[in-house]
């Protein structure tokens, strides 16, 4: 993996364990790392995350999906182009899913 799309890996995971810390137990946070023909891989496949490529045709995902009951809001692909968003583009599905007519104006 290039280091830069570690780094922003690493910034993706750091801002989720930030809400939890706020969220406390009325958050869980669940990070899959799909291997093919994994568990997490048919995980992963009822998420919405998209799948991305390096240039040397290894796949790899990294998106953000958020539930509570019956309500699931996602983020397919989350983009380092929107690194300096991306606290809000977390955000904004987490309170839609809060709310409890699954709109929000976060």
């Amino acid at each position: 993996m290039p280091v830069a799309l570690r780094s922003f890996a690493q910034r993706v995971e750091d801002l989720a364990r930030e809400f939890k810390s706020v969220a406390g137990s009325n958050m869980v946070i669940e990070l899959y790392n799909p291997k093919p023909d994994s568990e997490d891989r048919m995980r992963r496949s009822s998420t919405a995350s998209s799948r991305s490529s390096f240039s040397s045709g290894e796949q790899f995902y990294l998106g953000l999906t958020v539930s509570q009951l019956d309500r699931k809001q996602a983020i397919p692909a989350v983009s380092a182009q929107r690194e300096r968003l991306l606290e809000y583009d977390s955000r904004a599905p987490i309170a839609r899913v809060a709310t409890a007519s699954g709109r929000c104006s976060a």
